[in-house]
């Protein structure tokens, strides 16, 4: 290696991904970060990449200061679960976790965890999912 180079971390997983409504590939590295992707969305499925049709997951602001949106919307009744994760992979908040029917919905989250308390600054994952699919979307607070 070069001497003052950072030393290159091993790719431990490919994903699929998407990125501008358009199926992608993203690498994760052996500390967890998506190398080499302009993926917005890591998608994870039981089933040979299957995305539910139409499937849209907005969260806005992002970054935020005080709170953000989160809006689904569901084709056909599903088993819906939509948690924040801290960087350690700690649940910080789980907002949905039941049945849900058809059509749009939306979850305000105000930068607290399950207790009340505020969280700190920093980069957090909102995970959402069905019965075989899974997705993940990076959020940043910045208070």
């Amino acid at each position: 290696a070069r001497q003052g180079a950072a030393p290159r971390r091993a790719i431990l997983a490919k994903v699929y991904c998407i990125s501008k409504g358009k199926a992608g590939i993203a690498y994760f590295d052996s500390l967890g970060f998506m190398q080499d992707s302009s993926c917005t969305t890591v998608v994870t499925s039981t089933a040979p990449f299957y995305v539910p049709e139409n499937f849209r997951l907005s969260i806005y602001p992002n970054p935020f200061s005080t709170e953000t949106m989160f809006k689904y919307e569901l084709q056909k009744p599903e088993r819906v679960a939509l948690r924040i994760y801290n960087l350690s992979g700690q649940i910080v908040k789980t907002f949905v976790s039941e049945r849900q029917l058809p059509g749009s919905h939306s979850v305000q989250w105000d930068g607290k965890d399950e207790w009340g308390r505020a969280v700190a600054n920093g980069i957090y994952f909102a995970q959402f999912k069905l019965l075989n699919f899974s997705a993940t979307k990076k959020l940043a607070l910045i208070r």
